[in-house]
């Protein structure tokens, strides 16, 4: 086997896993930890400066944001990237295509939009201030976006631009695998040795490549390779590693500048309430 310089993401996105596809994921509890430290950064702030938002409606408004980021975000995924999942029934659970978050998860720009409509309905339900709810929606999101990119990350989704392989913080994500088939078919042939590894023959492989690089084979033996790194299978780690493309992993660059910085500026401005931008 060779050694393959730099990091080979072989990171698990179930915290705890119940069956192949059904589990907590990673992912999951990072929307849950924005949510709760939201809500703790919120009720402190209302709770130690003048705010319309009565302290006793703090909950309802963090629950009405947390519904509203859910709802608005995986329905921006369904009708922007998977708009097929709209009308997939089946008779197994979940029943129906949009609730099946293990066929794809959430769009960002679909869960602000969630929020300015649950910060809308909120304001005219109680008669406070929609662009004052808005700004205290701030502290969430900018924590919501540190917890969640740390999650991509453990995913292995929104990857980097390719880095040097010298890169101190290059790392090598299986899953670019997947993009092969669309973006770079000819690059298939090169995992023959790995698939091996997993049950398909050099031969078989080679075969599917040149006739359907998009069959049913192809996408089952690719899955198959990622789950076996994340199972922590050494063998195929070691052998795929040299031939993935070793990337930037911008999912953390931006936990740290998007999320960690901008909650110390929110947090910096929050310290004494303004006639004007942050909580007005």
């Amino acid at each position: 086997m060779v050694t393959t310089p730099g990091y080979i993401h072989d990171l698990n996105p179930f915290a705890i896993q119940f069956t192949e596809t059904i589990g907590i994921r990673w992912y999951g509890l990072s929307y849950l930890a924005g949510f709760i430290v939201g809500h703790w950064l919120i009720y402190r702030f209302v709770r130690r400066h003048e705010s319309p938002l009565p302290v006793a409606l703090v909950s309802d408004f963090v629950f009405s944001v947390a519904l509203g980021t859910i709802v608005g975000g995986r329905l921006g995924y369904c009708i922007f990237y998977q708009p097929r999942l709209l009308t997939q029934f089946t008779s197994d659970l979940p029943f129906w295509g949009v609730l099946a978050f293990n066929q794809g998860g959430m769009a960002s720009h679909g869960g602000i939009l969630g929020i300015i409509i649950a910060c809308w309905w909120f304001a005219r339900r109680h008669q406070l201030p929609m662009l004052h709810l808005m700004d205290l929606t701030t502290f969430g999101g900018a924590v919501g976006i540190f917890f969640g990119r740390i999650a991509n990350f453990v995913n292995g989704e929104l990857v980097g631009r390719i880095a040097s392989a010298g890169h101190p913080f290059a790392v090598r994500f299986p899953s670019d695998v997947f993009s092969w088939p669309t973006s770079d078919p000819a690059r298939l042939s090169t995992l023959a040795p790995v698939t091996e590894l997993v049950g398909v023959s050099k031969e078989e492989w080679l075969r599917t490549v040149v006739t359907n690089p998009h069959s049913a084979l192809i996408d089952r033996t690719l899955s198959r390779l990622v789950t076996s790194i994340q199972d922590g299978n050494v063998a195929v780690r070691e052998t795929l590693g040299p031939l993935l493309d070793p990337r930037h992993p911008s999912q953390l660059y931006q936990a740290a500048l998007e999320g960690g910085v901008i909650a110390l500026l929110l947090f910096w401005f929050a310290r004494k309430p303004r006639a004007f931008g942050f909580f007005a």
